[in-house]
C-alpha cells in the first residue's frame, strides 16, 4: 500500500513540475498559458510541493497569492493525511 502511495505522489509531483515548466515557457514565448484552475487541480492531486519548488526556482507566478499560499497549505494538508494513513496502517 505504501509503495502505491509513494509512486502516486512521485508521478503527481513530476506532472505538476512539467506543467508548471510548460506554463513558464508559454509565458516567455507569448503562447497560450495553462489555466489557473488546472494548475491548482494538479496541486490538489498531490503535485503541490513539486509545483511550489518549481515556482520558486523559475520565479514563476510568485505574485499570485493563491499559488504562494495555496500550494504550501495543500502540501501541509497532504502531509498530515499521509502521516495519518501511515499510522492507521501500522507503518509508523
Amino acid at each position: 500500500m505504501q509503495w502505491i502511495l509513494f509512486f502516486y505522489y512521485l508521478i503527481a509531483n513530476f506532472a505538476g513540475i512539467a506543467v508548471m515548466f510548460r506554463d513558464k515557457i508559454a509565458k516567455v514565448n507569448h503562447r497560450k498559458r495553462v489555466p489557473d484552475n488546472i494548475l491548482m487541480s494538479l496541486g490538489i492531486l498531490s503535485g503541490g510541493i513539486g509545483m511550489f519548488v518549481t515556482m520558486l526556482i523559475t520565479r514563476h507566478r510568485l505574485d499570485e497569492r493563491k499559488f504562494m499560499i495555496g500550494l504550501p497549505v495543500i502540501f501541509v494538508a497532504e502531509l498530515i493525511a499521509i502521516i495519518m494513513i501511515m499510522k492507521m496502517s501500522g507503518i509508523i
